[in-house]
């Protein structure tokens, strides 16, 4: 089986939105790249804002989010879940603008693996549906609330992108 090389220098990336499904993905991934000499990258992806200029305007004004707010969560949620201040140094932190699954996918072009909360229940909607389908890379969908320890990369935990044979290999 070919694995391309460059993979295993690939960090895990997080996608976080600041509630419990991002801090369970968050404890998840720190977890799980300890003793695997993986870097963390936590992305938070603000989406643009869509103003009408006045009520009788039919163009919208899109503005950028910010980035200072979303950095301020971003941080939060990096202290809130991994306390450990050394590790947290060793994790990068980025605030992104633009649709979630979209730039959740394009980071995964640079990741050995995904990984991302899912919101509430037993199923997979939305964004995190989209990335087990469309990611580049193996992508781990975290429940809010579970043990660390119960999860581990699995058929089950894991979906299957383009790439994820490669990916999977290499971790």
């Amino acid at each position: 089986m070919f694995v391309d090389p460059d993979l295993s220098l690939a960090p895990i990336v997080v996608g976080i939105d600041g509630g419990p499904g991002g801090d369970a993905a968050l404890r998840w991934a720190v977890q799980f790249s300890q003793g695997r000499g993986r870097r963390l990258r936590v992305v938070l992806v603000v989406p643009p804002s869509t103003l009408p200029v006045a009520a009788f305007d039919a163009i919208p004004l899109v503005f950028e989010p910010d980035p200072f707010d979303a950095m301020v969560v971003l941080e939060r949620c990096l202290e809130r879940v991994v306390p450990e201040r050394a590790v947290r140094e060793g994790i990068e932190a980025r605030v992104v603008v633009g649709t979630v699954a979209e730039r959740l996918q394009a980071e995964s072009e640079q990741a050995s693996l995904l990984v991302v909360g899912r919101r509430s229940g037993r199923r997979v909607f939305g964004v995190a549906r989209r990335l087990v389908t469309g990611a580049a890379c193996p992508v781990v969908v975290v429940p809010p609330g579970a043990p660390v320890a119960a999860l581990t990369p699995s058929e089950e935990t894991v979906g299957r992108g383009p790439r994820s044979m490669a990916a999977a290999a290499a971790r």
